[in-house]
């Protein structure tokens, strides 16, 4: 949670070495725009240095080291974050669970729209 904060409250400078690339979630549609998501590494793994934090993903087809922190912010308090949860294993292939997302897209608005 600190390693979080902290790297949002650098405006993603504070780069820890198991954080990788963030993005927003643009599927299913309904969700668009409401759910952020980033690749980790779990320790003792982590992110090579030298990458660029674009570059620093998880692969698809190694499910154990598939990772993913799923996340919103306030939509009038863009400073004001909600850790939704994290998906492991697989977490690509849990993202095309449309169910799932959808309901995390639920919470997600509703925080967003709340802060």
């Amino acid at each position: 949670m600190e390693d979080f904060r902290r790297y949002q409250a650098s405006m993603r400078e504070d780069l820890p070495d198991y954080f990788g690339y963030d993005a927003e979630y643009g599927s299913p549609r309904e969700i668009a725009g409401c759910l952020e998501h980033i690749h980790l590494c779990i320790p003792p793994r982590k992110f090579p240095k030298y990458k660029k934090q674009f570059d620093r993903k998880c692969r698809k087809g190694d499910p154990e080291n598939d990772v993913a922190l799923v996340y919103t912010r306030g939509l009038l308090e863009p400073n004001r974050f909600c850790i939704l949860g994290i998906l492991v294993p697989d977490a690509h292939k849990q993202s095309n669970n449309n169910q799932l997302m959808l309901y995390l897209g639920r919470l997600a608005r509703q925080f967003k729209y709340d802060n």
